[in-house]
């Protein structure tokens, strides 16, 4: 296999605001699909108050892949208020604050079903760290997206307090699906994470008993498997979390992608990844902290040299928010708004030539 960088595209910046959006203080979490005959991209987002929810943007009928012209789902009668796609949660719920998106489309008793599943926790804002996150999901009936009431409930192993970052697919039957383990509900930031597998028939009761994806040694945050077009293999791109607020040491940064003749259940399952994005190589800033969440779409899947898009979300280098205010003032610009940190929604465009089987 074959890979060579063809693009890279800072697509939604918190540094610089959302405009028209006006209700909606950062993006990350991207999860891209083909949906309703266009691409489509859910998202989520933190409004006023830092509570979280999940937005839509779509590309134009027609237009590819790499376009960069995404166009949010308003409000109805509103120009600069960008629709959140289910009512905020009420106080108390488990999914009062959601992020961690994954849109899948797959089957229940022979009947399609269309899921966001997502991370939740009961906290009033995305801020706090007090509560436990869990996992459940959105479905889709009748063109609107509904809550389901209740989290999902997915097995841990002994010591895990919250379960986020849901990666699923539907294959053969199943909804397999990787996620993040933590051990305690305010661990998500120390750059050591577990990632733990495990399949359901329905993608929401009788889930098999978890398998370690990948440990804390090699401390990954995302898994994500897409199968190759006409070939009969599988790629992974992973991710660590990103490092928000610069510390060192810290595990390295960036998006690494492997090859596999099979949809390996652990890491020791797929050749060792190659690194395709370093942040060590932006000089811009947006991306210098570190990328997570990353979500693969083919767009010429019929051709034996393939153009894979990962959109994925970086974080900015860390410089704190008065020095970035004071920057804006001198350059006669308003001000980002005050954040401990600034996410960027990005896409890396990539070639892949398979030119012989690596397995």
């Amino acid at each position: 296999m074959l890979v060579r960088r063809v693009g890279l595209a800072k697509l939604l910046d918190m540094r610089s605001g959302y405009a028209p959006v006006r209700n909606v203080l950062g993006m990350s979490d991207p999860c891209v699909v083909w949906l309703d005959g266009r691409w489509t991209m859910f998202i989520g987002g933190m409004g006023f108050g830092f509570k979280t929810n999940i937005l839509t943007a779509r590309l134009p009928e027609g237009d590819p892949l790499d376009s960069d012209d995404w166009e949010f789902v308003m409000a109805d009668r509103s120009r600069s208020r960008a629709r959140w796609i289910v009512d905020q949660p009420a106080r108390g719920s488990w999914n009062r604050c959601m992020h961690s998106v994954c849109y899948v489309a797959g089957e229940v008793d022979g009947r399609p079903v269309e899921r966001i599943y997502h991370a939740g926790r009961t906290a009033e804002t995305v801020l706090s760290t007090r509560a436990p996150y869990r996992i459940g999901f959105l479905e889709r009936q009748d063109g609107e997206w509904t809550s389901r009431p209740a989290p999902i409930e997915v097995q841990g192993l002994r010591g895990v307090e919250g379960v986020l970052e849901p990666k699923v697919e539907y294959a053969d039957g199943f909804w397999h699906m990787r996620y993040l383990a933590l051990t305690d509900v305010g661990d998500d930031k120390n750059g050591k994470h577990t990632i733990l597998y495990s399949r359901s028939r329905d993608g929401e009761t009788g889930w098999s008993a978890p398998v370690v994806f990948s440990d804390a040694a090699v401390g990954f945050y995302d898994s994500v498997v897409k199968p190759v077009p006409d070939d009969g293999g599988f790629l992974l791109a992973l991710t660590r979390d990103s490092n928000l607020f610069g510390k060192q040491p810290y595990p390295s940064q960036g998006i690494w992608l492997s090859r596999s003749a099979s949809r390996g259940i652990r890491l020791e399952d797929w050749p060792e990844p190659d690194l395709i994005l370093d942040p060590e190589e932006d000089e811009d800033g947006w991306y210098r902290g570190g990328m997570c969440s990353p979500s693969l779409q083919w767009s010429d899947p019929a051709q034996s040299a393939r153009r894979l898009h990962v959109f994925f979300v970086a974080a900015a280098a860390h410089v704190p928010w008065a020095k970035r205010a004071l920057s804006a003032f001198r350059e006669r610009r308003l001000p980002p708004v005050p954040a401990p940190f600034f996410f960027t929604i990005g896409r890396l465009d990539l070639k892949i030539e398979i030119v012989a089987p690596s397995f």
